[in-house]
């Protein structure tokens, strides 16, 4: 999928929320893609890093190479060696509608409520069409430092079928150097992929393959990555505490 297939068509991407902070973001959104700032020669280097992973996050995602890992009324988790890497994805339904879910996801204010490493995260520049750079910093645990990264990551409005992917990948850029007391981690290939599901509600799949660098034991890594597996259903825990009272059932027949 090109740049150029990707545009906001209002009656597409529904929304119905009230929340101040998420219409805020939303608006956001749509901005970029209705009156984008200018691109720079770095930011056009980003957007084709960027390019060069989306596709690869949707064949991922819809690889038919996963192993069931876990699950419950919330969620399914899987995992699947790829590239000698261990990755995961998590698969679930969330009580809004994908554009609401992109807007939720892309406040770091919650962040730290279905992650618990997360320590802050920013926006560093935003660019056409919903691309963006973005910055995360994570918190050591027991023999891990913690972990920082860069990536260049886009809200990526699909008109065909109304879907939303938000594809991630590391960059270097000097304008963003190593931060003492952090080890520098890389994003190999992460994001997310909304679906309109019935009843106003999202079908959401993640995938994460991430090397978190430094002098790490491979098996600490996986372990790592394997608490990924659940993050739809922590998201969904946290949606519905701030959203929503809704409690949703696994419905197995509608997921990737």
């Amino acid at each position: 999928i090109l740049m150029q297939a990707v545009a906001y068509v209002p009656e597409k991407f529904p929304y119905t929320t009230k929340d101040a902070e998420m219409l805020a973001e939303i608006e956001k959104i749509i901005k970029s893609y209705t009156n984008p700032p200018p691109l720079t020669d770095q930011a056009k280097v980003h957007i084709a890093t960027l390019e060069e992973s989306v596709a690869k996050l949707k064949s991922t995602i819809e690889s038919t190479e996963w192993k069931d890992y876990e699950k419950d009324a919330d969620f399914q988790g899987f995992t699947m060696k790829e590239e000698g890497r261990l990755c995961t994805k998590s698969v679930g339904i969330l009580p809004c509608t994908p554009m609401e879910a992109a807007a939720f996801l892309n406040l770091n204010k919650y962040k730290g409520e279905y992650d618990s490493l997360f320590e802050v995260g920013a926006t560093e520049e935003t660019y056409e069409k919903g691309v963006c750079i973005s910055t995360e910093k994570y918190h050591g645990k027991m023999f891990a430092s913690p972990r920082d990264f860069v990536f260049v990551n886009q809200t990526r409005l699909n008109p065909t079928d109304g879907s939303i992917q938000l594809p991630a990948v590391s960059i270097v850029d000097p304008k963003y150097p190593p931060i003492k007391g952090y080890v520098r981690g890389r994003v190999i290939i992460a994001g997310w992929l909304f679906k309109p599901a019935e009843g106003g509600k999202t079908q959401a799949s993640y995938i994460s393959m991430v090397d978190l660098c430094g002098s790490l034991p491979t098996f600490l890594q996986n372990m790592a990555s394997k608490n990924q597996a659940k993050i739809v259903k922590e998201i969904l825990h946290t949606y519905n505490k701030h959203y929503t009272k809704q409690s949703l059932t696994f419905i197995q027949n509608q997921f990737c």
